[in-house]
């Protein structure tokens, strides 16, 4: 996730410029094709009500937002109704708006509310979208299934033998499963595009060609199911398995080699090549992840550097590609959940916009 590091940024700030003369193409004469502007929330990690998502949405909007991403799944919580999980509102304690698992204490958006907040944003021209995140981070669905088992679908079936939170790609059940989960969650909301995630699995490497298949098969069945797009994130894109994906699919870039080696990552430019539309999610200019003891200064750093160093074609630190490139979509601004105890939406609404308001002025020219 995307640290302000500006002492860092000091010592960097000469080769980063010099860098992005270098290799940020000059962008086309060609008037720029109105791009997608996007939100992405951790609602796994963070549960975010429906009132404060509501007010997210408008604030989105105002500034030229085009889709609400949720991030529904994480090791930390699943954050939707699931029938298939034994997650339903029906079984829920419920406190106003927020309904609770009893059996594990954690909150989740029910069915209805999500279909609401999808009429909600479609009032503003915006539109929403499920992520859950399979083959990793799955250790919330693990305890989910051990909460209700199925001899349909044994968690010892299911999940690897070596890393126990995350699903067996080799596994007929499993993909079984994650089939049966996902044709789930296309029904909640109807016709929308689906985020069906691939990122940070021990697998990642070791595992690329059956990742490669397992995508491809979970993609054929959504669109079969009438979902118009499927995106993943780009970790397992490998100069290996590239070809190998469906090209339908829209590749969600975020990671290359923002903390160290890229490890076999194919870039940005790469994977367009290979036939995929991307659309950025630069995990160093374009994530944030707030905390209760973040400082105004280190927002202040982040909204500089959209202004001054990124736009839309900026796919790391320092490489850039032309901005106006049609297989390039947009760019999404994401708010990760994972340190943000003790704050409250209020907080995270208000210190969130302008850094959401500055990356959107950007990412619409």
């Amino acid at each position: 996730m995307r640290r302000t590091l500006p002492l860092l940024s000091i010592l960097l700030t000469a080769l980063t410029s010099l860098a992005l003369v270098l290799t940020g193409p000059t962008p086309s004469a060609a008037a720029a094709t109105t791009r997608e502007v996007g939100l992405n929330l951790d609602i796994a990690r963070r549960y975010w009500s429906p009132e404060a998502i509501k007010t997210m949405i408008g604030r989105h909007a105002a500034a030229g937002g085009t889709y609400l991403h949720l991030h529904a799944s994480d090791d930390e919580a699943y954050g939707i109704e699931s029938p298939l999980l034994g997650q339903t509102a029906g079984t829920a304690r419920v406190s106003g708006s927020r309904y609770v698992n009893p059996r594990t204490g954690k909150p989740f958006l029910t069915t209805a509310q999500l279909r609401d907040l999808r009429s909600y944003a479609a009032s503003f021209g915006v539109e929403v979208f499920l992520e859950v995140d399979t083959p990793g981070h799955m250790r919330s669905v693990r305890e989910l299934m051990q909460l209700s088992p199925s001899s349909t679908y044994p968690v010892s079936q299911v999940f690897s033998s070596y890393a126990p939170y995350e699903l067996d790609v080799h596994s007929p059940t499993a993909l079984a499963f994650a089939k049966r989960l996902y044709t789930e969650v296309s029904g909640v909301l109807p016709g929308a595009r689906m985020h069906i995630g691939g990122d940070e699995f021990a697998g990642g490497k070791a595992e690329q060609k059956a990742w490669t298949a397992y995508a491809n098969s979970i993609a054929s069945m959504l669109y079969g199911r009438g979902v118009p797009d499927v995106l993943v994130w780009n970790d397992s894109l490998t100069k290996t398995t590239l070809g190998q994906l469906n090209t339908r699919i829209t590749v969600t870039y975020w990671n290359y080699d923002v903390w160290g080696k890229p490890n076999g990552k194919s870039t940005m430019p790469q994977v367009m090549d290979a036939g995929h539309k991307v659309i950025n999610y630069n995990g160093y200019y374009q994530y944030w992840v707030p905390s209760l003891d973040e400082p105004q200064s280190d927002r202040d750093y982040t909204i500089n550097d959209l202004r001054t160093k990124w736009n839309r074609g900026t796919w790391t630190q320092t490489r850039a590609i032309d901005p106006n490139d049609p297989r390039l979509l947009g760019a999404t601004f994401s708010i990760w959940g994972e340190h943000s105890a003790g704050m409250t939406d209020q907080m995270l609404i208000d210190r969130g916009t302008p850094i959401l308001t500055a990356l959107a002025q950007r990412a619409r020219g």
